[in-house]
């Protein structure tokens, strides 16, 4: 979400889980606040994998498969991470009926796996933050795992399945 401030804006990232309360199909959630800004909704159903992504601007989303290059799996030394298609993305990985976990990575930041900020970013998967406190992240990718990236600045949606 881009939160407006005076000549800029916050780049603000929620995560959470949510429960089917009622069991009736239809997943709810209550807002603290109505979002100012711009901003792009992704929901993964935590079962199946199936996802949605939606934005109260829709003609202004741009969504596109994340390139089955850019998952790393752990082989040869190197842990599993994600390439990045921006400067700056917010990833999600999720394993259905296991856990989720994101992270935030901007270019040449600690986060990002090169360290160098030199247009290209990498986000490693065992480095990810648990969304719900379920399972610690896991240190490489598994058939059925969801990974889903926004790039923090133009909204884009990226996302994948992973497939053996």
């Amino acid at each position: 979400m881009h939160e407006p401030l005076a000549y800029r804006f916050r780049v603000i990232t929620r995560s959470m889980t949510v429960t089917d309360e009622d069991r009736d199909g239809v997943v709810r959630l209550a807002l603290d606040k109505t979002p100012r800004g711009e901003s792009v909704w992704v929901v993964v159903d935590m079962s199946s994998g199936d996802r949605v992504f939606d934005t109260p601007r829709p003609e202004h989303m741009r969504h596109v498969p994340l390139p089955a290059a850019a998952m790393r799996g752990k082989a040869n030394g190197h842990r599993a991470g994600i390439d990045g298609v921006a400067r700056s993305m917010a990833f999600w990985c999720v394993r259905p009926g296991v856990g989720a976990w994101s992270t935030v990575v901007y270019d040449g930041e600690p986060e990002d796996g090169d360290g160098r900020f030199d247009g290209r970013l990498t986000s490693a998967l065992e480095s990810m933050e648990s969304v719900d406190s379920s399972a610690p992240p896991p240190d490489d990718f598994k058939s059925g795992d969801v990974v889903v990236g926004v790039d923090i600045y133009s909204l884009d949606t990226f996302d994948v399945r992973v497939t053996p």
